[in-house]
């Protein structure tokens, strides 16, 4: 395999690591997309994009990780265009890339985070996309979703005793239902628009949108494999929520999914790693194998 430095695009204000084959070295047709993940260098979080990008390249899978506009080492926009849809554009235009340097026609999405929504937004936008690896994507609530964040705290005693005595979140909520103004001594007055609980608000659409647009991929025979980690609790806590969240996508077997409980949000320790390496690399090279195995199928012509 070998590396270069690429400067692509409108304006050629993006900035990317093409990762591909050497001359004798097998070549696909399926390419790799690797996106930034909020203000993450196209490295990608834990170097992700890094190590499977390299682990591909020998097998005939190129790839390209770049920075969006803004972003790393590519320049910024003056067009002010949002970045909802910059990203898809710029995407589309590392896809461009990669066809014109590798005749590339078939492509996977790679995305952690808003990543993982920009590769959901431009498998919607462009037909050449047939498979996206999407790490913590758009996940809602679900009864058992529920049932394990609560019954941890039900059956802890601290937890009722937090809450008799007003030191919880909760606090503020029941006194306005109780008609009480004041806490009590020692207790924590938290008001509603005090409570921080993340930094950094992720929007999600609402859950029909998500499952529209899903259903949609599946029509078209888009694969998915979503890695769910134990970084982002406040979306899911459970393996099997991403398949009971959208139960009403008709995924058949194009859907593969993963539940992290030991992972962080950007899967720092080196065991979940190579998790994600291993599970990526190995479903990609599914992808290949199957696409060759139809390709084989129709160039047999049929017994006279």
């Amino acid at each position: 395999m070998r590396e270069r430095a690429l400067r692509f695009g409108p304006e050629r204000l993006l900035v990317g690591i093409l990762a591909e084959p050497t001359a004798d070295e097998p070549s696909s047709d399926l390419g790799v997309i690797f996106l930034n993940s909020g203000l993450l260098h196209r490295a990608g979080a834990s170097r992700l994009h890094v190590q499977i990008a390299r682990r591909l390249a020998p097998t005939g899978v190129p790839s390209l990780r770049f920075d969006f506009t803004g972003v790393g080492d590519s320049d910024t926009r003056s067009d002010g265009l949002p970045f909802e849809q910059s990203a898809v554009l710029e995407t589309q235009a590392a896809m461009d890339e990669l066809t014109r340097l590798r005749g590339v026609t078939r492509f996977v999405l790679y995305g952690l985070c808003s990543g993982s929504d920009v590769a959901y937004y431009t498998g919607l936008a462009d037909t050449r996309v047939v498979g996206l690896v999407q790490l913590d994507p758009f996940v809602y609530h679900t009864l058992r979703y529920a049932m394990h964040r609560i019954a941890p705290r039900v059956l802890n005693a601290e937890s009722w005793t937090n809450l008799l005595t007003g030191k919880t979140y909760l606090a503020p909520w029941l006194r306005k239902r109780l008609g009480s103004a004041e806490p009590r001594d020692g207790a924590v007055d938290l008001a509603d628009e005090n409570v921080v609980h993340n930094p950094y608000a992720r929007a999600f659409p609402p859950k029909a949108e998500i499952e529209s647009g899903l259903t949609t991929l599946c029509r078209r025979g888009v694969a998915q494999l979503a890695i769910l980690s134990a970084g982002q609790l406040e979306h899911a806590n459970h393996g099997g929520q991403y398949e009971q969240c959208f139960a009403q996508v008709p995924f058949g077997d194009l859907l593969s999914t993963a539940w992290r409980g030991a992972a962080d949000h950007t899967f720092t320790p080196l065991a979940e790693q190579a998790f994600v390496v291993e599970a990526t690399t190995r479903w990609i090279a599914s992808r290949v194998a199957s696409a060759t195995a139809a390709a084989t199928a129709v160039a047999v012509p049929a017994a006279l």
